[in-house]
């Protein structure tokens, strides 16, 4: 079953369309949003994103929803999880128009409360690169704990979690 999260009062969480390609790309074609990431994407890696996360949404029930802005109506960018083993990762990423206004943690507290609500998954964790400070300090705001710091490729990962049990005790 695939179920929406509701909106939340700044914004509005929506499966992706294709037709939000051009916007998605005006984000991810930009070095300071990707910097921590792998780099620019180009259109066909634009493309290819979207189109996984229209199918996780079939398939998982989950994904990394299209984040639109209610009073402009603009895409932000996105936030939401992907399905894993162990429980679910979320992920975020907004345009630098959107930076430092709270948008991202307005987002990720919503996401988090939707999915420990509606029981999607009983741990919820993150990684991201040990210099991507914006990122991990929101995932410190959201109430997530650092478990562990991960080597990648040439770089080291953080590693955030959130349990239901750590989730229900801050409430």
């Amino acid at each position: 079953m695939t179920e929406t999260p509701q909106s939340t009062e700044r914004m509005d969480f929506r499966p992706w369309r294709k037709q939000e390609t051009a916007a998605m790309l005006s984000i991810c074609e930009q070095e300071e949003v990707m910097r921590y990431i792998d780099g620019p994407w180009s259109i066909e890696r634009v493309r290819g994103f979207i189109e996984e996360e229209q199918a996780r949404l079939v398939h998982e029930g989950v994904c990394r929803w299209a984040v639109w802005q209610k009073t402009d109506n603009k895409l932000m960018g996105f936030c939401g999880f992907v399905r894993r083993e162990v429980g679910l990762e979320i992920g975020w990423r907004f345009d630098p128009l959107f930076w430092r206004q709270g948008y991202g943690y307005e987002a990720a507290r919503h996401l988090v409360d939707w999915a420990f609500e509606t029981r999607q998954a009983d741990l919820i964790f993150a990684k991201m690169h040990v210099l991507n400070t914006a990122s991990y300090l929101l995932a410190e705001k959201v109430g997530m704990e650092r478990t562990a710091r991960v080597r990648v490729a040439e770089y080291d990962d953080f590693r955030y979690e959130l349990s239901r049990d750590a989730w229900n005790a801050g409430r």
